[in-house]
């Protein structure tokens, strides 16, 4: 019976235990993406967190409704670039690790902020970064591979690779919410009977990269490939909470979790969300993986020849060394009373935390389960609402391109959007995905097409009308600027509808 009973204990274990070293690479990876983003945002201060800006959040003190933002305290574009550094700073501490858990709150603090700014340019990646950092700031991310394990070795060191906590449940089941909630969100036949959903998504010139229009030719493979999609997203979670051989099992789940983020990220350009989602799942490899890679490694000659032990003795001198404290010795039933307490108190709020990530991702599926409003605002308020549905019920299949043109004083008409020197009211500009500056730029324009977001069309032109007039460079001054919307909508068996006209405004410059 012990057997038994050791043997169903040490395979639940396996479930949700977390690696320390992959918590480690996850919390470098993580920091690294922010801090990417952030001094991306930095090119477009002006126009989507500065006042003035398009798709703004009036400045309303530090709390707007049942959200808060430090960016609604001055809208100023200095006050707003240097929330922005802010934010970029704390990226990079947390990239090395340096006061792990305080850096990782501040953080956290400033990324809800920035994306309560504006919502018009956020996307599925940033909901997930959001919500992958929430989960970091209670796990030991920087017990590995960081300033704070160089400064704490000797306490540190002594800590199991293999680390056990109720929290690692929360980031588990997260992490296969995002998978399974978006396959149930892919409800039409294009992706669970006729399976050409992946036609569909990279005929959308303004995503699809030069390696997507060659896969796009490969006619045989899109149909195989959208089932295989659809069915990974449906199933893989199994593979990662499977208590039998979990870590082979899991490490398959990953594998193929990154296998099909570095199809998506090189055939689509989605901005940070492939890469955010390779992040993710790189916390759950398994120790045991960790342990079989590491040994092959060090049977590398190649590897063999790269000591790093030099320059982390060097690093090392640099370091303060922990200050002695004075540790306040409790009676060992005070210290088990604290500790039961405490992993009550975690272990609720994890499980808390995860039941109403459920229940809104089945709202987000029409299921019949409303959630009270004590929970619904806490949740909201720390921003882990959440909605996977990228490319969901079915593909956009309204494709087209922008045609902002510019009409100077002159009687000369100029194109302010995209690649062409001329306005292009004919074809289909090539490389039409290149025309956007970022990721930011295509959600943007992309939520313009919606009439729900019309009204946002004449707040980016009056924007193009002063940025141009007020540029001294320009000598010849707008006298209007008007946007089109050339549709050309995407039909089945490599068909296209014909081209569309849409008139979206017009405004007249002011000089």
């Amino acid at each position: 019976m012990q057997k038994v009973k050791k043997f169903f204990t040490k395979n639940l274990e396996d479930v949700v235990s977390l690696d320390l070293r992959a918590l480690g690479i996850f919390r470098v990876f993580l920091g690294g993406i922010f801090l990417i983003d952030f001094l991306d945002r930095l090119k477009d201060v002006s126009i989507f967190y500065a006042s003035g800006g398009v798709g703004v959040v009036e400045n309303v003190g530090l709390f707007n409704g049942t959200s808060f933002s430090l960016n609604f305290l001055n809208g100023d574009y200095r006050y707003q670039a240097f929330i922005l550094i802010v934010g970029a700073t704390l990226s990079f501490l947390l990239l090395v690790g340096f006061k792990t858990r305080i850096t990782t709150i501040l953080l956290w603090i400033i990324v809800i902020s920035v994306q309560n700014r504006n919502f018009l340019i956020l996307q599925g990646g940033d909901d997930y970064m959001r919500i992958l950092l929430f989960w970091a700031m209670f796990l030991p991310v920087g017990v590995r591979f960081s300033y704070d394990y160089l400064k704490n070795k000797t306490e540190y060191k002594k800590l199991d690779n293999k680390s056990l906590s109720p929290v690692n449940i929360g980031l588990i089941f997260q992490i296969i919410f995002l998978y399974y909630f978006s396959a149930l969100s892919k409800s039409d036949p294009i992706w669970n009977k006729n399976f050409t959903a992946i036609y569909y998504s990279l005929s959308l010139d303004i995503f699809v990269t030069w390696l997507g229009r060659i896969l796009l030719t490969l006619k045989p493979l899109l149909v195989p490939l959208t089932a295989f999609v659809y069915y990974l997203e449906k199933y893989v979670g199994l593979l990662l909470i499977q208590p039998f051989g979990n870590w082979i099992t899991r490490t398959i789940g990953i594998i193929l979790i990154i296998g099909l983020h570095l199809g998506i990220g090189t055939t689509i350009d989605v901005g940070q969300f492939p890469w955010i989602a390779i992040c993710g799942v790189m916390a759950l490899m398994p120790t045991e993986a960790i342990d079989f890679a590491i040994s092959k490694l060090e049977k590398n000659k190649y590897v063999n020849r790269v000591d790093l032990s030099k320059y982390i003795r060097k690093l090392e001198q640099y370091i303060p060394e922990k200050n002695p404290q004075n540790t306040i010795k409790l009676k060992k039933h005070i210290r088990e009373i604290l500790f039961l307490t405490g992993t009550i108190v975690i272990s609720l709020f994890t499980l808390s935390v995860t039941f109403v990530s459920y229940i809104w991702n089945m709202n987000n599926n029409k299921a019949n389960i409303e959630l009270i409003e004590e929970l619904r605002q806490p949740f909201v308020f720390v921003r882990m609402d959440q909605l996977w549905a990228m490319f969901a019920p079915y593909p956009f299949t309204d494709d087209g391109w922008y045609v902002i043109q510019g009409n100077r004083f002159d009687g000369k008409a100029i194109s302010l959007f995209g690649s062409n020197t001329k306005t292009n009211y004919e074809k289909f500009p090539d490389n039409y995905s290149q025309d956007f500056n970022n990721e930011r730029w295509r959600k943007f324009m992309t939520n313009l097409y919606y009439e729900t977001y019309s009204s946002y069309r004449k707040q980016l032109l009056r924007y193009m009308c002063n940025e141009y007039n007020s540029d001294d460079s320009n000598s010849e001054k707008l006298e209007s600027i008007e946007m089109h919307y050339m549709l050309q909508r995407t039909l089945p068996d490599f068909q296209t509808g014909d081209l569309q006209n849409l008139d979206f405004g017009r405004v007249t410059c002011s000089t």
